[in-house]
């Protein structure tokens, strides 16, 4: 309300005006307002808000691309590596973020290609020690098909798989850690308290896939290695999609057959620490045209309270899947 009535107030609004209008409709979602706005900017050679004027074109790029289902990213290209040694380094970092995340999905659309294509500012920032990190966690993730289960692991040696027959939706209505209990020996909270089915499979090559047949009921499918644990739930009409947890990130993507499921529904559940347990509603959203989202941090909340997550990931088409995680220990000490 304060910035409508210093517009009112003001006799000309200038380029800074404009471009605080455009930050202000896109944190209200009115995207294509925002971009409107936008083009009608008109700005000076030496105009001192050149800078934010190039991030803001930079940035509304990515919509504007998303828009033709274009994935050229032409602007955001030209501008971010424009800046990627600019001097100070907050908005060196800002600029990099867009040039890494162009680089991420040219990895997905065409890996030779921008495998040659190196970035390099000459420091390690803060994304991109989180980036190396996941190259050496251990990972373990399930893949559904119509009649078969895919495992992709990494220095996991060993994989148990329960079956429980399960009502996914509703029970994670109900409670969304109802997971938990199968991480203690007593089992009686746990809905259908015994699995129908546990396997073991020994892992012989790190990210080797396996496949494995399922029953035709609807079931809710545990994997467990090396302390960690992911949930898939399988229905015979539903179609596959993978989710990749980064739990030392707070990060997750969605693909299907390698490529990225944007607009894909996520809704999260924290639980405190303590003897209370208090478990509440932590944020929701939609992935990004990546397929990531972020659900390990939310704006003003702190997380150092937090125990651990419940992750429910929901699509009309390709289906839905819960899982938990602890908070990101990166994330918590900021």
């Amino acid at each position: 309300m304060r910035f409508i009535k210093h517009l009112i107030l003001k006799k000309q609004i200038n380029v800074p005006d404009q471009l605080e209008l455009v930050i202000y409709l896109l944190l209200q979602e009115r995207v294509t307002q925002a971009i409107e706005v936008f083009e009608k900017i008109k700005i000076g050679e030496r105009d001192d808000a050149q800078l934010q004027y190039d991030y803001l074109k930079a940035y509304l790029d990515f919509y504007q691309c998303g828009q033709r289902e274009s994935r050229e990213f032409k602007e955001a290209r030209r501008i971010s590596h424009q800046y990627l040694d600019y001097p100070v380094h907050h908005w060196r970092v800002l600029f990099t973020a867009i040039a890494d995340q162009i680089q991420e999905i040219d990895e997905i659309n065409n890996p030779v290609v921008a495998a040659q294509i190196v970035i390099d500012n000459f420091e390690d920032t803060e994304q991109q020690r989180r980036k190396k990190q996941v190259s050496t966690e251990p990972q373990l993730e399930i893949y559904l098909s119509e009649s078969h289960i895919t495992i992709d692991c990494l220095n996991t040696p060993v994989v148990t798989l329960s079956y429980y027959p399960i009502d996914l939706e509703t029970l994670f209505s109900h409670n969304p850690f109802f997971f938990s209990a199968t991480d203690s020996a007593n089992l009686d909270n746990f809905s259908f308290v015994l699995p129908v089915l546990t396997e073991q499979l020994e892992i012989t090559q790190p990210s080797t896939q396996h496949l494995i047949p399922i029953t035709n009921a609807n079931v809710l499918i545990e994997a467990a290695a090396n302390g960690i644990k992911q949930y898939k739930t399988h229905f015979p009409s539903s179609q596959k999609h993978r989710v990749h947890l980064f739990e030392n990130l707070g990060e997750l993507k969605v693909t299907n057959e390698s490529l990225p499921l944007p607009e894909t529904y996520v809704k999260v559940y924290s639980k405190q620490r303590g003897g209370s347990g208090e478990v509440k509603f932590f944020k929701d959203g939609y992935t990004d045209m990546r397929g990531r989202f972020d659900y390990g941090q939310l704006s003003g909340t702190s997380i150092d309270n937090v125990e651990k997550f419940a992750v429910f990931i929901a699509s009309e088409k390709w289906g839905s899947v819960v899982k938990e995680c602890k908070p990101p220990h990166t994330l918590a000490k900021v």
